[in-house]
């Protein structure tokens, strides 16, 4: 997979746009999940596992985080139906199509975009991070009703899957 294609040259306009899911994106898996939810839910699985019986902080953090999934999870989902609109060549090649026939301007359009998914692999990783936010999701839900650690295990796994397959995703308009 070429990830290190060059960054095309956008319009200001398009740049905030661009700026700002980036800045959502890290916000989500850096700051959120990476840095503070899946290191109280692994905190209190590995107390867990070792016998420990885990101290009321511990019980607090992870419950605070735990109330956050139904709000924040969600978030994964729409960086992810964001993606193409904002990231996609489509905002570059847009102003070069502007200048040809209706006819070259549709293929140039649908072969930037087309290529572009292909080269990058983004309907999978597209669908990788709803496959990762669902069942996440599904075992937040089984944790819920059963307050048992097994579901608590799996949703730690999916959302260390969520967080590699956001990463992933083209950070900047290339090609």
């Amino acid at each position: 997979m070429l990830m290190f294609a060059p960054a095309l040259p956008v319009s200001s306009a398009a740049e905030s746009v661009v700026v700002a899911w980036q800045r959502r994106r890290a916000e989500f898996t850096h700051d959120w999940l990476r840095n503070r939810f899946l290191p109280r839910v692994l905190a209190y699985l590995t107390l867990g596992r070792s016998g420990v019986r885990a101290g009321r902080q511990t019980v607090e953090s992870l419950a605070v985080s735990l109330r956050e999934w139904p709000a924040r999870g969600g978030d994964s989902l729409q960086l992810a139906d964001e993606f193409c609109e904002i990231m996609s060549p489509l905002r570059v090649v847009e102003n070069i199509a502007s200048t040809l026939s209706p006819g070259v301007a549709s293929f140039l359009r649908h072969t930037a975009l087309e290529s572009w998914k292909l080269r990058h692999q983004v309907p999978a990783l597209i669908d990788d991070v709803r496959s990762a936010y669902h069942a996440a999701n599904e075992s937040y839900v089984e944790w819920a009703a059963s307050d048992s650690e097994i579901p608590l295990q799996a949703m730690a796994l999916e959302c260390e899957r969520l967080a590699r397959t956001l990463s992933k995703l083209p950070s900047r308009v290339c090609l």
